[in-house]
């Protein structure tokens, strides 16, 4: 994409050495136990003794490995990730984006918006903020674990993880009404 960086290599890689990539986080390439992690200095990718086992990671200020989905290593409702050079990191998981209290919230949540307002992108500024609620008040009325509703294209609101099911059930009935 347009920021690929112009070292030549994909968007999650790094080079290695003359005209070779490897993918980040990767143990391709590396001793056994180790893994590529990228060298801020150099701003290569090098092979480096893997401190944790997989799907966990070494958080400095405690010096233990965390599995990544662990609850209370990271303040409000954020979870660990690495970045690049391996180091453990807070951020919202995927699928929310970070509010101006601290805490990620979804798309289309009510959140810290006034009533009537849900959380939504402003295009021309590429930032969030609180618009009116696209689906009326359907998102002022959901219990605390419900993810909210969305518009589609088609002008009906559906709730996220709720498109796969309908487009199934589409398809299926496009199979069935054919037979």
């Amino acid at each position: 994409g347009k920021d690929d960086p112009p070292d030549g290599c994909g968007r999650y890689e790094v080079p290695i050495g003359d005209d070779e990539c490897a993918p980040l986080l990767s143990t391709e390439h590396c001793p056994y136990n180790h893994w590529i992690l990228l060298n801020s200095k150099t701003k290569l990718g090098e092979c480096v003794p893997r401190l944790c086992e997989e799907d966990r990671v070494y958080v400095e200020s405690d010096q233990m490995c965390h599995d990544i989905n662990e609850v209370g290593i990271c303040p409000n409702n954020k979870r660990l990730y690495l970045n690049a050079a391996g180091h453990a990191v807070c951020d919202c998981p995927d699928g929310m984006f970070p509010g101006p209290n601290g805490m990620c919230h979804f798309l289309y949540e009510p959140s810290f918006c006034p009533e009537g307002s849900v959380l939504q992108f402003d295009r021309p500024t590429k930032t969030l903020g609180c618009k009116p609620d696209p689906c009326g008040s359907v998102n002022t009325k959901l219990w605390p674990d419900d993810l909210p509703f969305a518009p589609l294209d088609d002008g009906y609101c559906y709730q996220f993880n709720e498109v796969r099911i309908i487009t199934g059930i589409l398809y299926l009935y496009g199979v069935l009404g054919s037979i």
